[in-house]
């Protein structure tokens, strides 16, 4: 679990970093930021989920750290 959300909580905080205001408020260039996270985090994902090179916790834990890094990334916009 503590993988899924060094990398998912990472690149939240690399977005919500990047600008004084909010996080959409200077759009970034869609191949350089946006695809490229995306793609690490599937693949950060499907690691977990599936437990390759680690311990099999499942889709649920892996949806369950989704839902706590999301609801950081919102609650530290301000």
């Amino acid at each position: 679990m503590m993988y899924l959300t060094l990398s998912v909580a990472g690149h939240l905080t690399i977005f919500q970093a990047r600008t004084r205001g909010p996080f959409w408020s200077i759009p970034t260039r869609p191949v350089s930021s946006y695809w490229r996270c995306l793609g690490t985090q599937v693949v950060a994902t499907l690691i977990a989920g599936f437990g390759i090179f680690m311990t099999h916790w499942g889709w649920r834990y892996a949806a369950l750290v989704w839902g706590y890094a999301l609801v950081w990334f919102v609650a530290t916009i301000a």
